[in-house]
């Protein structure tokens, strides 16, 4: 060898090696595992979805899937009554047939709030409506037949309004000027500051006192105009002011008696609401995402299909999390002295609200904060535990009921009435009855929508995975002789 450096000579090359991940084996739940021999022979209805596991196939985990959880009604406070409230319901917003309107009408007779209020009064009351529209009709008529002198009269009277009022407005900023004037010159800190203050106030004023100019001219030429205009209107001023009154006097007692029976309608429906508030009892109802149920209806059809070589264990989910949307309801409030004190109030979680996973009972604290009295502020808590130690998930939700959700829900129903009168004045007139239905048998009145995510380990396919090597990019070893 020479002392001459040589290079080892070397080959490039690419090499290709293939490589197979792999990892310590355990018996893991994997959407692979075929179930068939299982799913072909019994029904999954009702049941979460099935998973095999990767090494015993025999055996199958259940998933917990979309529920529905029956609750409980519970009587409260002495019970439901809804007799009074039905007959209060129905004094108030009975109406009559088409057949019996006639009668009740000539009859003058007191039928009930509701149709007073919406077509009683009206009918009642044709000759008086048909008054208002015939002195209605002679005020236009009579503007029509003075069109000339009624509208350079109500023109000039217009503009002179319009006039006063810019003047009375500009008085005000003058007013507002020098009243700021004094107020700085009182804080004012040295003689040369309240000389800038009283030019500055000079200067404003004088702009503002020629504004004030120009609108008082205004305001006299518009004056000007309207008495010339006065002066033409004059003589139908006063047969024009007691048609306005007759058409005012005849419309205004229309309007009482109407409102004495909007009134009517309106302290009915405040003693209605007032038994329809009454707490009569709770509607509590919790979920869980145990399927322990749904494994002992597969065990009884496996049973009866024959079946005895499988097991059934629960998907062990972890990190199971709230979704948006889902609210807790906080119940207290004063309910008018007749019912339990409750308050229903609704909070949104926030999204990935994580839940409790353990076998006891904790209070968790969200980041919600819940507005107290004199101004005080508290994180909201919520109890929640486990119904089976081996996953979270679980919560209970309670709201109370009242009477007038038990005794019936309010509906619309349209009704026409057709009416002539001895005058031969006629009307017609569609109205919305109030009716109420009882509630359907066993009808829900709380559903609780609640939107759960979780995690769980699932074994996955093998994965392959290539790589390349490039042996002239490495370092190259050097020999050196001596």
């Amino acid at each position: 060898m020479t002392n001459q450096q040589r290079g080892l000579k070397t080959l490039t090359k690419w090499m290709t090696i293939i490589a197979i991940l792999t990892s310590n084996v355990y018996a893991l739940p994997y959407g692979g595992t075929n179930i068939s021999a299982l799913t072909s022979k019994i029904s999954t209805e009702n049941i979460g979805t099935l998973i095999g596991d990767h090494l015993n196939k025999k055996t199958v985990y259940v998933q917990p899937g979309s529920k529905k959880f029956q609750g409980k009604f519970y009587l409260t406070n002495g019970g439901i009554d809804c007799q009074d409230l039905f007959n209060l319901r129905k004094l108030t917003y009975r109406m009559p047939t088409e057949e019996e309107f006639s009668k009740i009408v000539e009859n003058n007779q007191t039928y009930s709030p509701a149709f007073a209020s919406s077509v009683g009064v009206t009918a009642k009351n044709l000759n008086l409506s048909k008054k208002i529209v015939d002195a209605k009709f002679k005020v236009l008529k009579y503007i029509e037949d003075h069109k000339n002198e009624y509208g350079l009269y109500a023109a000039a009277k217009s503009e002179l309004e319009l006039a006063r009022s810019e003047a009375k407005s500009i008085r005000g900023d003058i007013n507002q000027l020098n009243n700021d004037l004094i107020n700085n010159l009182t804080l004012a800190n040295s003689e040369d500051e309240k000389y800038q203050l009283r030019s500055q106030h000079k200067t404003s004023l004088q702009a503002m006192v020629m504004g004030q100019r120009s609108i008082q001219s205004k305001v006299t030429l518009a004056a000007q105009k309207y008495h010339t205009a006065l002066v033409g209107w004059a003589p139908y001023k006063d047969q024009f002011a007691w048609l306005s009154n007759i058409e005012s006097n005849l419309a205004q007692s229309f309007e009482r008696i109407q409102s004495l029976a909007e009134g009517s309608l309106i302290r009915s429906e405040k003693l209605i609401q007032l038994l329809e508030r009454k707490v009569v009892g709770y509607a509590s109802a919790s979920y869980s995402l145990g399927v322990e149920s749904e494994i002992a209806t597969l065990h009884n059809r496996m049973r009866d299909a024959g079946i005895n070589d499988y097991s059934l264990r629960p998907l062990p989910v972890f990190n199971v999390r709230l979704n948006p949307g889902v609210t807790k309801k906080i119940n207290k409030m004063k309910d008018a002295g007749i019912g339990v004190d409750y308050q229903l109030i609704s909070y949104h979680f926030p999204y990935n609200t994580q839940m409790l996973v353990s076998t006891a009972e904790e209070f968790k604290t969200i980041p919600v904060k819940i507005q107290k009295e004199f101004g005080e502020q508290e994180e909201l808590r919520f109890l929640m535990s486990d119904l089976d130690g081996s996953f979270g998930g679980s919560q209970s939700f309670e709201i109370p009921v009242t009477q007038g959700a038990i005794c019936g829900y309010a509906k619309s129903k349209q009704r026409h009435y057709n009416y002539t009168d001895n005058r031969g004045n006629r009307m017609g007139r569609t109205v919305n009855q109030t009716v109420y239905e009882s509630p359907a048998a066993n009808q829900a009145v709380f559903i609780q929508n609640v939107a759960l995510r979780y995690h769980f380990y699932e074994k996955s396919d093998p994965i392959a995975g290539k790589c390349r090597l490039d042996i002239s990019k490495m370092d190259r070893p050097q020999k050196v002789s001596s």
